[in-house]
């Protein structure tokens, strides 16, 4: 009898806790139900769905901006590499007792430093012309033109040496 009274009992505790999960189970999944139905669950979900959307937008234009930085990083970089060696050139030129340093504008912002060589025809030939004319005209002679871009360069060493005094521009090119 008393293995029969054990295996009874095994049977309604089996019983017993089968009847508690189903109920747990079906409790559970009505209160789920009944959170789904309230409309401010689907206003919550939707606002997080939004909100990660827009956070990960955010992370991607962070992203981005950090890949232009240090894009734009790397071109100081080489522009304040080439201003420094140009101050070097122009030191150099400056420091130089047999080389003269001819230079047309000014370093400001937004300019860039051309190289051009200029040599003067009378001077070549010889002649009544060639006369007011020093003669290290002779050989092409280097001039430093601050401007925006290769036309205006050009255009500022015209209005300095004139064609019709005999100058003229064999070489110009970007400054080093």
């Amino acid at each position: 009898m008393g293995a029969e009274r054990f295996i009874e009992g095994l049977v309604v505790a089996g019983a017993f806790s089968a009847f508690a999960f189903a109920s747990g189970l079906l409790i559970g999944r009505v209160l789920v139900g009944m959170v789904r139905r309230d409309s401010r669950s689907d206003e919550l979900e939707a606002l997080i769905n939004r909100r990660s959307a827009f956070e990960r937008d955010l992370f991607a234009r962070a992203d981005e901006r950090r890949k232009v930085l240090s894009a734009l990083e790397g071109k100081v970089r080489e522009l304040a590499a080439k201003r420094a060696h140009l101050r070097r050139v122009v030191a150099a030129k400056q420091e130089s007792p047999d080389r003269v340093l001819r230079l047309i504008g000014q370093e400001v912002k937004g300019r860039r430093a051309f190289i051009a060589l200029v040599v003067n025809k009378y001077v070549a030939k010889g002649g009544a012309a060639a006369a007011a004319i020093d003669q290290v005209w002779e050989t092409p002679q280097e001039v430093l033109v601050w401007a925006k871009n290769l036309a205006e360069a050009r255009e500022e060493l015209e209005k300095v040496y004139h064609d019709s005094q005999g100058y003229k521009i064999t070489k110009l090119d970007e400054g080093a």
